[in-house]
C-alpha cells in the first residue's frame, strides 16, 4: 500500500527516442538536472533490472536505487529501501507525435514509516520531481536537432 504519491508530466518538443536516450543514461543526470549531484553505478552503467545506482542529491541523504523493471524506449522503475520505508520512482516516456513526446515522472512511498518520511521530505521531493521533468525537457530539446 502506497502512503504517499506524487506525479508530474511534461510535454517535450523532441521525439520519444531522444527523450529516452537522455533519460536512460542515468549516470549523466548530474549534467542536466541540478537536483542530482552525482550518480554512481554500482553494477555498471547499463540500465537493466537489478542494476544499482547510488544517487546523491542536494539536501538529501545518499540513496541506493535498484532498477526493478524496464521497458526499453518507454520507461523504467527503480526502488530504494531503508528502515521502515520503500520508495518507488517511475519514469515513462511516450510519443505524442513524430517529433513530440511526454514524460511522466512519479514517486511513491510505502511502509510503516512512509508517512513520517513524507512529512520530512515530501516538499523537497515534489519540487525535485517537477524540476527533473523540466530539466529533462530542456536537455532533450537541446539534444534534438530536426
Amino acid at each position: 500500500m502506497t502512503t504517499a504519491f506524487f506525479q508530474t508530466s511534461q510535454d517535450i518538443a523532441a521525439p520519444a527516442a531522444v527523450v529516452w536516450r537522455v533519460l536512460s543514461r542515468v549516470a549523466d543526470w548530474p549534467a542536466w538536472t541540478p537536483t542530482v549531484s552525482s550518480i554512481e553505478p554500482l553494477d555498471g552503467p547499463e540500465l537493466r533490472p537489478g542494476a544499482r545506482f547510488t544517487v546523491r542529491q542536494p539536501r538529501l541523504r545518499p540513496a541506493t536505487w535498484r532498477v526493478s523493471s524496464i521497458e526499453p524506449n518507454e520507461g523504467f522503475t527503480w526502488t530504494m529501501r531503508t528502515v521502515g520505508v520503500t520508495a518507488s520512482a517511475f519514469h515513462r516516456v511516450s510519443a505524442t507525435s513524430e517529433y513530440t513526446s511526454m514524460v511522466v515522472l512519479s514517486i511513491g512511498f510505502s511502509g510503516p514509516m512512509a508517512a513520517v518520511i513524507w512529512l520530512l521530505v515530501g516538499r523537497i521531493t515534489r519540487r525535485y520531481v517537477v524540476r527533473e521533468a523540466l530539466s529533462l525537457k530542456r536537455a532533450s530539446e537541446q539534444a534534438f536537432r530536426p
